[in-house]
């Protein structure tokens, strides 16, 4: 460590006098990274520190648009995931930096509503947080997605460009290692671009030891993802022969994880990784552009398993004066799984389309799947979700089980159907020309409005088992006055 901290203190005395992507810089990260050059590094070679020379209060401008002017020292409750996964544990992170990574996610998801979807967000910050107070670590990611060039780029912000960069993967192990990649595929049965995905998402955390992630982090911040598919070359080169002996799935994987275990420091694998020739921006380009010619590639690969849906950022299309970003934060992670990667649009509101239920009818009888939201004068939003186009129904029901009714504000509160038998429990939803009724029962519905679209009421529900939906701190007696109702379609 002595000898590289020697180093970096003659061939690099000042960062600040140095361009980005200089090549002294470029050779010595490759080299390795001492801690206590890590920060100004890191600053430097992504041009944070430039971007915070030239608006240094951009965090705290971030934090008081996201929190409306107060940042909760503590954040409770699902975080925006972008996608990816949150282990604070094996970073070892300290209960403060975890809560740093909570804060910075919600502050990235609210002032990025383009990035919908970004896996290595949520343990990039983890690794960022370790070196950086939060303004820093802010403003690096930040600067990652303003760097998104042809020559040079970071994070992909979408589930297509994710997936396409996986899956070239696949496309450079068989150029680069015919035998091997054709091995895994045929006859040990693994998809290799499963495997890189899971690499990329994490920075290799599964399979090689926590300071060789670091430096892979040095490198990636350095000069863009392409190092990513240095290493993961270098990963399957160094297991070839035992890779090609191997019968099946978990013997192939348990050799390239022992390889990679076997790094026990950066030295080795990064000689490996960038002694890898030919690996052109050109090549790599061209095959990503194969890769994103092909629909299929996105859609099946980065699918939301039962129960366990990463968090996506939807595309809203509409004004909605009710579907935020707080919102979406927790609604999107009750929706059917199915569902949970849709976008979403603004079918109908009262204050664009009047209070008429033949307008009503009109805008969303083709809606699908869809979201009733109220903000009633008192503050209060709470809503229903619908799996079917609204209809006029009469006195009969329609939905399935999927339905849902929620609250928003004061509290955050789901409540889903039980799969009870009894009649009264699959009164689902129900619309006429004398107003909207979801649920029902012998005590009431969970949402009942009027045919002007403009007064309501709540009550407990046996179909929801829930009750009622405004606190009786506003409605002793569950009535309410209707500011705002939407309809948004899912979908």
């Amino acid at each position: 460590m002595e000898k590289l901290v020697a180093l970096w203190e003659v061939k690099c005395p000042d960062l600040a006098s140095t361009e980005i992507g200089d090549t002294t810089v470029k050779k010595l990260v490759r080299e390795g990274v001492p801690p206590p050059f890590r920060r100004k590094v890191w600053l430097h070679v992504t041009g944070a520190d430039k971007a915070l020379e030239r608006s240094p209060d951009m965090y705290k401008r971030a934090l008081e648009s996201t929190f409306q002017g107060s940042s909760p020292d503590d954040v409770d409750g699902r975080v925006p995931l972008f996608g990816g996964s949150l282990s604070p544990e094996q970073h070892h992170l300290s209960p403060a930096a975890a809560k740093q990574v909570r804060r910075l996610l919600i502050v990235l998801a609210y002032t990025m509503p383009d990035v919908e979807f970004c896996p290595q967000i949520p343990p990039l910050l983890c690794f960022l947080v370790q070196y950086l107070d939060e303004s820093e670590s802010f403003a690096i990611v930040r600067q990652l997605f303003a760097l998104q060039t042809r020559i040079r780029r970071h994070l992909n912000p979408n589930k297509t460009k994710a997936a396409v960069f996986a899956d070239a993967f696949n496309d450079i192990l068989q150029r680069r290692a015919s035998k091997v990649q054709k091995h895994l595929t045929e006859t040990a049965n693994v998809s290799v671009t499963l495997v890189a995905r899971d690499w990329f998402d994490n920075f290799f955390l599964s399979v090689l030891p926590y300071e060789v992630c670091v430096h892979i982090i040095d490198c990636f911040l350095s000069e863009g993802s392409k190092v990513l598919y240095r290493f993961a070359l270098a990963l399957f080169f160094n297991a070839k022969k035992k890779i090609l002996s191997c019968k099946s799935e978990t013997e192939a994987m348990n050799v390239i994880i022992a390889a990679g275990r076997e790094a026990e420091s950066h030295e080795g694998i990064s000689k490996d990784a960038f002694g890898i020739r030919n690996l052109s921006k050109a090549g790599v380009a061209e095959l990503e552009a194969k890769n994103a010619a092909v629909d299929s590639a996105a859609k099946s690969f980065y699918e939301p398993s039962i129960g366990n849906a990463g968090y996506y950022r939807p595309k809203v299309l509409g004004e909605s004066r009710l579907l935020n970003s707080a919102a979406i934060e927790h609604i999107w992670t009750w929706l059917p799984p199915k569902h949970q990667y849709d976008d979403a649009s603004l079918v109908f509101s009262t204050e664009q389309h009047g209070l008429s239920m033949r307008t009503f009818f009109e805008r969303t009888e083709l809606s699908g799947p869809s979201l009733l939201m109220i903000r009633d004068t008192k503050g209060n939003v709470f809503g229903a979700y619908c799996p079917v186009s609204w209809k006029p129904s009469g006195r009969d029901a329609f939905g399935n089980g999927e339905s849902f009714v929620f609250t928003l504000t004061p509290d955050v509160q789901v409540f889903k159907w039980p799969g009870s038998t009894q009649a009264n429990s699959q009164f689902f939803v129900a619309d006429t020309v004398s107003g909207i009724c979801v649920g029902g029962g012998s005590t009431g519905s969970a949402i009942s409005v009027d045919a002007e679209l403009s007064e309501g009421s709540t009550a407990p529900c046996e179909t929801f088992a829930s009750p009622a939906l405004v606190p009786e701190s506003s409605s002793s007696d569950g009535d309410f006055v209707a500011a705002v109702i939407e309809v948004i379609c899912i979908g």
